[in-house]
């Protein structure tokens, strides 16, 4: 199983990698206080390219009001 992790502020499609159906792509919120619009637009871009292209897309460590807010705009299924 490969694995990718883009920097803050880029994003798959800047890098030469892609996910292929082999492929897990994890999301750590960990350090994430507050999800803006462009955050949850990323998470729900990532979630789609990941399934279109046969990979799983799972998130991780969402707590209080970041669990709330990726409940509230469904970006958590």
């Amino acid at each position: 199983m490969k694995r990718h992790a883009f920097a803050a502020g880029s994003s798959p499609e800047s890098s030469t990698h892609c996910v292929t159906s082999t492929e897990k792509l994890v999301v750590d919120l960990n350090a994430t206080t507050f999800p803006g619009a462009a955050g949850i637009i990323a998470l729900l871009v990532g979630g789609h390219s990941a399934t279109q292209r046969g990979a799983s897309y799972r998130i991780i460590n969402l707590d209080g009001i970041v669990y709330r807010v990726s409940d509230i705009t469904d970006t958590l299924t």
